[in-house]
């Protein structure tokens, strides 16, 4: 939990998986490329890691000047001026950086003139100086302001940015730290899973008994790993012990759209998996991924066929086929039309990666 009495120097809290997932599960329309926000991500975790800034709260900050990258004010994308360094206000775009990477270091730099003072202070690492590198505080245009306002090594705990320093608004802090948990709690990984038998459109009751038996093997695994599970059953009485149990009221497509309703309240699932089982003849293990028109999800396939594998090797279960199949290869319906959790589920398909087990 960061809050004003949080020290902004600190260990590295949040991963840069975290930090892409915060950012697109809040701005679907992102300015920069998938590549870019990943090199944005590990620039940010690594230098605060060498400078022994804590990573959340930068990555609050910026979610916070920028609002989460969609840039409404006088500071545009391509400035990679992600805490409005120089941006005054009055339709000043403050300063340009020339990439990503800069514009961090800038970030991170600044907040060590706030918390350390003048720049002999800081680590060592940030002060080398060898072919091509120049010290950190060379990358913050504002080194030489911050050092001559007097603020400068004033900084111990994330409120003491809210009386003046860095900005003019009183409630800037706790902005920050808004920002900055919500940021901390996409660490979790979010798992959503559905018994695929176990709602009006189910199958028969060899069907039904095993997916919820492994329906409560994959929940309590995950819990195990640390992921932040639920399971698509009725509130009954073994639903926390028992997720597998129980029928959903709806049919396969009420199941799916139950995710998206969750994604409407704010638990927005970084997967759903929904589980089938056979009851006749085996047919060996596989993964079923989208790909109809621009709902593809090119990381469920990989995560499809890697499911498939480990599966095989904890069980014995042969794959069937590659051990992947995508949607349309399914040909399931009228003419192979869309499967009912994938077509349910297009709306989250930019934060929500969706495979059928």
């Amino acid at each position: 939990m960061i809050d004003l009495s949080t020290p902004v120097l600190g260990p590295v809290d949040i991963s840069a998986r975290s930090l892409v997932q915060a950012f697109r599960r809040h701005n679907v329309s992102l300015p920069y490329p998938d590549l870019l926000l990943q090199r944005l991500a590990e620039a940010l975790v690594a230098d605060c890691a060498t400078a022994g800034v804590r990573p959340s709260i930068v990555a609050g900050q910026i979610a916070h000047e920028t609002g989460w990258f969609s840039y409404t004010g006088d500071v545009k994308a391509d400035q990679y001026n992600f805490a409005g360094l120089g941006a005054t206000g009055g339709g000043v775009p403050g300063h340009r950086f020339p990439s990503p990477e800069a514009g961090i270091r800038a970030v991170v730099a600044h907040h060590l003139g706030y918390c350390l003072g003048a720049a002999h202070h800081w680590p060592e690492a940030t002060l080398e100086m060898e072919e091509g590198i120049v010290p950190w505080f060379y990358f913050d245009p504002r080194y030489t302001a911050l050092i001559n306002s007097g603020r400068s090594g004033t900084v111990t705990v994330l409120g003491d940015y809210g009386n003046g320093n860095w900005a003019q608004d009183p409630d800037y802090a706790e902005k920050i730290a808004g920002y900055a948990n919500q940021i901390v709690g996409a660490g979790f990984l979010k798992v959503a899973l559905a018994a695929g038998h176990h709602n009006r459109d189910g199958g028969n009751a060899t069907e039904y008994r095993l997916v919820g038996e492994l329906t409560e093997a994959y929940a309590l695994h995950l819990k195990l790993a640390g992921a932040d599970v639920r399971v698509i059953t009725p509130d009954g009485p073994d639903a926390d012990t028992s997720p597998g149990d129980g029928a959903y009221p709806g049919g396969l497509q009420d199941v799916a759209r139950r995710v998206v309703e969750w994604a409407g309240q704010g638990w927005v699932a970084d997967l759903f998996i929904e589980l089938h089982t056979e009851g006749v003849a085996l047919r060996g293990v596989f993964g079923v991924y989208p790909d109809w028109g621009d709902d593809y999800d090119e990381g469920a396939d990989n995560l499809g066929f890697e499911m498939a594998l480990n599966i095989r090797a904890a069980v014995g279960i042969p794959l069937r086929g590659m051990g992947i199949m995508s949607e349309q290869a399914t040909a399931v319906g009228r003419g192979g039309s869309r499967l009912g959790v994938f077509l349910a589920t297009a709306p989250i398909k930019a934060t929500t990666t969706r495979l059928i087990m």
